[in-house]
């Protein structure tokens, strides 16, 4: 693991100590993490920030299910990943990403 991807891991472990209960506090960290994806020049960085994303945001969807701002960002952060592991030769995880937002969300058309 990265040195990136473990300081961010440890920095949420913290947050998440100090806010266990405050869904609308993980929730923006998950974004602000899918936008950091987007930023990152390195697939490896990004790849750790749209996971870290999709971790929380599959916390809060098991939690509230019945939220589907949260199942639709964790579908987008899925699609997102997927591309980006695809794009780095990753085709088989990348496969499995697509299919779980496909899941959450249900098949085009």
């Amino acid at each position: 693991m990265s040195p990136f991807r473990s300081n961010i891991r440890r920095k949420i472990r913290l947050k998440k100590k100090e806010y266990p209960d405050e869904s609308e506090y993980r929730a923006a960290l998950a974004v602000t993490q899918h936008q950091l994806g987007h930023m990152l020049r390195h697939a490896d960085e990004a790849t750790a920030a749209f996971t870290v994303s999709s971790e929380l945001l599959k916390e809060l969807n098991e939690e509230t299910p019945q939220n589907m701002v949260y199942v639709k960002q964790l579908a987008h952060n899925y699609s997102h990943l997927g591309r980006l592991l695809y794009d780095v030769g990753k085709t088989e995880e990348a496969h499995e990403t697509y299919r779980a937002s496909v899941q959450l969300i249900g098949e085009p058309g």
